[in-house]
């Protein structure tokens, strides 16, 4: 999914994280943490369910961070009523064709007609099995970092989304970050995915040497 921006993003070394499954939040941070290598310099790029673990790993400061982009994120899990259903009734996301249709077409692509990236997501909702989702389901209702978000020092871009229907385009207390430089891009909430072009310019324009 994160192939096409990183072709124009111009940072030598490149790496994606990719997660098993994962059962706490704080798992998901340990394991990111254990792929970041420990003393050279690190700019963190995250997108979505990805920014909360980037901020409680900027918070914890055991790597050296000089930057980081969050694009599309939150502090405190988004519909969370939608989410706690969810959990307590699995049957709702047992018959999921529904379910990744919405997923796909109004909360995340709303609106975007490039055909090759609906796809792709599709194959990606595809693979997941019901544990996996309702692990991931889990994990999002407990990941609140609103109380250290004071704690990110390292120079921040927060990609806002024009169009994104899962968190709405109103300031959240993500702005509040310190050291935040807040720019607008048109598009839905998988923002690197759907403008990647302009995306990459204002990341390119940020972690600069």
């Amino acid at each position: 999914m994160f192939i096409p921006i990183l072709k124009h993003i111009q940072i030598t070394k490149k790496q994606i994280i990719s997660y098993p499954d994962l059962y706490s939040f704080d798992e998901y941070v340990r394991y990111a943490e254990s792929q970041i290598p420990e003393e050279i310099p690190i700019a963190l790029i995250a997108e979505s369910f990805s920014g909360p673990i980037a901020i409680a790993l900027i918070a914890r400061n055991k790597r050296n961070y000089i930057s980081a982009v969050l694009s599309t994120t939150f502090s405190r899990p988004p519909l969370k009523p939608m989410i706690q259903s969810a959990l307590k009734f699995p049957g709702l996301v047992r018959h999921s064709l529904q379910f990744k249709r919405l997923a796909i077409n109004l909360f995340v692509l709303n609106g975007v007609t490039d055909q090759e990236l609906k796809q792709n997501l599709k194959l990606l909702l595809d693979g997941l099995s019901l544990k996996t989702i309702m692990a991931r389901l889990s994990c999002l209702n407990d990941c609140h970092v609103s109380d250290i978000i004071s704690q990110v020092r390292v120079p921040t871009l927060i990609l806002n989304a024009t169009n994104d229907r899962l968190l709405g385009n109103k300031p959240t207390d993500i702005f509040d970050i310190p050291t935040a430089t807040v720019r607008q891009v048109d598009g839905p909430h998988l923002l690197l995915q759907a403008n990647p072009k302009e995306c990459s310019q204002l990341i390119n324009s940020h972690v600069a040497p």
